[in-house]
């Protein structure tokens, strides 16, 4: 069963920015295709999937069990992976709940845990679980407090060695926001700080243009971080994966 959860101002803004996406669970078998040219038009779905792939790569989903995603939305990157990686097991919370239910109902999403939960607290996920954790595009509508808080529930899911990559977050050196709704923006060096913070390794921090080599304005000014969780970072006894989530909504990863 879905939580009944607080509307934060971060569902609030998300909520709004989702209005059009349909809640009656009309797009439950839709392709990846139909799914984009849905949400965003005549959206390149080549230039789209050239990002997911490289996304992909930096995750080394290749060689993981498991991916998160927090604040999965339309569903589309977790769609686009579990089609071209079979083997993988594709979960994730949104704040949404009809995004959840279409998530829960999708042929084309897998069969994971999909949640309603506010990615701040992930508190049925234990530390060091996952082998990939990732947020594209939904952190920007927290807060800068809440943002933050978001970061560290993703790394201390994440287990170690494990990638974490947060990414479509507004760049505040640039002075033109992406989205109306998006309420926070980082500098890279705000971000290069929370990682020596976190003790946090990073693989790759820069435009989303330069990360996922997607063209585009938002792309050229939009920042993404990848980080590898380290030696260094909580180790503490690391849960079986396909325990995960069991008590909290009764699935597997």
């Amino acid at each position: 069963e879905a939580q009944t959860l607080p509307k934060t101002e971060a569902e609030e803004a998300y909520a709004q920015k989702s209005s059009k996406h349909d809640p009656t669970g009309a797009l439950n078998n839709v392709t990846i295709k139909e799914l984009l040219a849905y949400h965003w038009g005549s959206y390149n779905y080549d230039t789209w999937k050239k990002g997911m792939d490289n996304i992909a790569g930096l995750l080394r989903l290749e060689t993981c069990q498991t991916v998160y995603e927090a604040g999965f939305g339309s569903g589309a990157p977790l769609n686009y992976f579990n089609a071209n990686y079979p083997e993988l097991g594709v979960s994730g919370n949104d704040f949404y709940e009809p995004f959840v239910q279409l998530a829960k109902n999708s042929k084309h999403i897998g069969n994971g845990a999909f949640v309603h939960a506010n990615s701040q607290h992930l508190d049925f996920i234990p530390d060091n679980t996952l082998d990939a954790v990732f947020a594209w595009g939904s952190v920007g509508y927290e807060n800068k407090e809440g943002a933050y808080k978001v970061f560290k529930e993703l790394i201390r899911i994440c287990k170690q060695g494990g990638r974490i990559l947060i990414g479509s977050m507004d760049n505040s050196e640039n002075p033109t926001p992406y989205h109306s709704a998006y309420q926070t923006s980082f500098s890279v060096q705000e971000l290069k700080d929370m990682a020596k913070q976190e003790k946090v390794k990073i693989i790759k921090l820069d435009t989303d243009k330069k990360v996922t080599k997607i063209e585009g304005s938002a792309a050229d000014i939009r920042l993404t971080i990848c980080m590898e969780k380290t030696k260094e970072k909580l180790n503490k006894l690391v849960i079986d994966s396909n325990r995960v989530i069991t008590k909290y909504c009764g699935k597997t990863l």
